[in-house]
C-alpha cells in the first residue's frame, strides 16, 4: 500500500479534491480575520463528512482548498 492510501473494509483509496472559490467580479472582500475563520469552518464541516482539509490558501479575492475525500461523498 502506497503512503496516502486510505482503506475500508473492501478497498485501497486516495482522492482529492482540489477546490477554488472566487468572489464575485474577483473583488478583494476576504480579510485575514476571515480566512482565519473559513479555514476553521472548512475544516468543521469536512471533519464531520469523513473528510480531511489537507491545505488551505487565501488571498483577499479567493481561497484554495486541497480535500481527500471520503468514497462514500461520491
Amino acid at each position: 500500500m502506497e503512503p496516502g492510501n486510505r482503506s475500508n473494509a473492501h478497498a485501497f483509496y486516495n482522492l482529492k479534491l482540489h477546490i477554488v472559490f472566487v468572489t464575485k467580479y474577483r473583488s478583494k472582500t476576504l480579510a485575514p480575520d476571515l480566512l482565519a475563520y473559513l479555514e476553521t469552518a472548512f475544516t468543521q464541516i469536512l471533519t464531520a463528512w469523513r473528510c480531511q482539509l489537507l491545505k488551505f490558501g487565501g488571498e483577499p479575492d479567493h481561497v484554495r482548498l486541497l480535500v481527500s475525500i471520503h468514497p462514500a461523498l461520491e
